[in-house]
């Protein structure tokens, strides 16, 4: 117990060092001439962003010429017609071989 109370008073001695050569600070919060002036300011930004707000959402938007979508064509849709792209585009139509009877072929 003894060496517990030697670390305690060494502790207790470096904190009062410490305490004695720490400068004092003054707060920055601490100078109500500028809060006096501050908060009007800030009253009056806030009143006119309130009126630019309150006017910008009662005007009216500008027709906008809007192209439909449906009737839009990408500017670059010729690009995707490569050589050999109707194959791709349709379904080829198969005619199975019958064997004609009246022949007789049977193959």
């Amino acid at each position: 117990m003894n060496e517990d109370d030697d670390l305690r008073e060494a502790f207790a001695r470096l904190r009062e060092v410490d305490a004695q050569q720490t400068p004092r600070i003054a707060m920055p919060c601490a100078q109500p001439q500028r809060r006096r002036f501050m908060m009007p300011a800030i009253a009056a930004v806030l009143l006119l962003m309130t009126i630019a707000l309150v006017y910008v959402s009662r005007t009216k938007p500008a027709p906008v010429d809007a192209i439909r979508i449906e009737t839009w064509r990408a500017p670059t849709d010729f690009l995707l017609k490569t050589p050999g792209s109707d194959l791709t585009s349709s379904v080829p139509r198969l005619q199975p071989q019958l064997p004609d009877i009246r022949k007789g072929d049977r193959s």
